[in-house]
């Protein structure tokens, strides 16, 4: 019965991110994004619809809350007007190491305190920008985030700096380094970029659209496609070193590991180790449901969450599945977005639930805590 289910739930997965692929393709609207959860210190961030609600990681007591439904209203009324935009929120990024960033769907990015006051907000809706389609990316001076067709970057009072124009629709944040700016692009390419928005190269039109960020690992960006494949580029020319075959879409980002490997999952349920260097797939296994987040990765484990409701924990080493929570029967739950470690907590946010949150010990699974929101 849970097998059923949760093969029905990947189906249905798979079958909406299909369809707003094809209408992004067209210029149509993209998918609003699932919750998210980001940790900084003692303190675990969490993406619900129209709010950020910041909770004790150790406790999952709520420490306060920012959005629509939040108790914070800002005094200026040009942000308190801005405030009304958070809705569909992504996962928040910690930015300029000042403050937490998060976008939402409807137009806006806001960048807030570490007790939920906006700092700023940019309301992108007179840029005529069209929707906002993924979580944001920062280094030490800017914000990025994509909508529609191009990549916006943000300074540190969240005025624009720069634009980059792609000729089709642009979903995911950019990798950013100290060099340069990576764009995946949903028109099969990937852009490299200088700091300041100047496009340097551009892939030629590979397999499938790129959704996520890429990774940077010795001199090989790695990102995964919707297409069945895994690239390895030439950061400096955007020459593809190797492609290695995935037995479905991948769509997150890549996890890193220490041994010369990369991580990823595809949204048929499989889970890949392949190294970095040459493209070659170091071991391969099948989890239950689809995959659509990053494995995160602590202590040479890894941490996934899949769509049918599993968390697992899996050796780096070969593969091995240390152990596994499955969902509870009464509940429809899936875990979309990548788990967060804090201490000896891995945390997981649900989508489609009841209970918002779940924290569960890193060795054996066993349940810590449980916030319903």
């Amino acid at each position: 019965m849970k097998r059923n289910s949760s093969l029905r739930r990947t189906i249905l997965l798979i079958g909406v991110i299909t369809a707003a692929f094809l209408l992004t393709a067209c210029g149509a609207v993209s998918p609003r994004g699932w919750h998210g959860l980001t940790v900084d210190g003692d303190i675990v961030y969490v993406s619900a619809g129209t709010g950020v609600i910041a909770l004790d990681a150790a406790s999952g007591t709520p420490n306060w809350s920012f959005g629509t439904d939040g108790p914070i209203a800002p005094a200026d009324p040009e942000l308190q007007a801005a405030q009304s935009l958070a809705t569909d929120l992504f996962t928040p990024v910690l930015a300029n190491n000042t403050g937490l960033v998060v976008s939402a769907y409807s137009q806006a990015i806001f960048q807030l305190t570490d007790s939920g006051e906006i700092v700023w907000a940019f309301d992108a809706k007179p840029d005529r920008v069209t929707v906002i389609t993924s979580s944001a990316a920062s280094s030490d001076s800017h914000v990025y985030f994509a909508s529609g067709n191009n990549l916006y970057a943000l300074d540190e009072v969240g005025d624009t700096a720069w634009t980059f124009e792609s000729d089709k629709a642009l979903w995911g944040a950019p990798l950013v380094t100290a060099d340069a700016v990576y764009q995946p692009g949903m028109n099969h390419i990937m852009y490299g970029l200088s700091l300041d928005g100047a496009l340097l190269w551009q892939t030629e039109a590979l397999e499938g659209a790129f959704a996520s960020p890429p990774v940077l690992v010795d001199g090989v960006l790695i990102a995964g496609s919707l297409s069945d494949h895994l690239y390895g580029i030439d950061p400096n020319n955007g020459d593809v070193l190797w492609d290695a075959a995935t037995g479905g879409w991948a769509w997150a980002t890549p996890s890193v590991g220490p041994d010369g490997n990369v991580y990823i999952g595809d949204l048929d349920g499989n889970l890949y180790a392949i190294d970095a260097q040459s493209g070659q797939t170091a071991w391969e296994i099948q989890l239950n449901g689809s995959i659509p987040s990053t494995p995160t990765l602590d202590e040479n484990i890894l941490y996934v969450s899949t769509s049918g409701g599993f968390l697992y924990s899996i050796d780096i080493a070969d593969g091995a599945i240390n152990w596994q929570v499955e969902p509870e029967p009464e509940f429809d739950e899936q875990l979309l977005a990548s788990p967060v470690i804090y201490d000896s907590l891995v945390i997981v946010a649900t989508t489609g639930g009841d209970q918002l949150v779940y924290a569960f010990q890193k060795e054996n699974g066993t349940s810590s805590w449980i916030f319903e929101g």
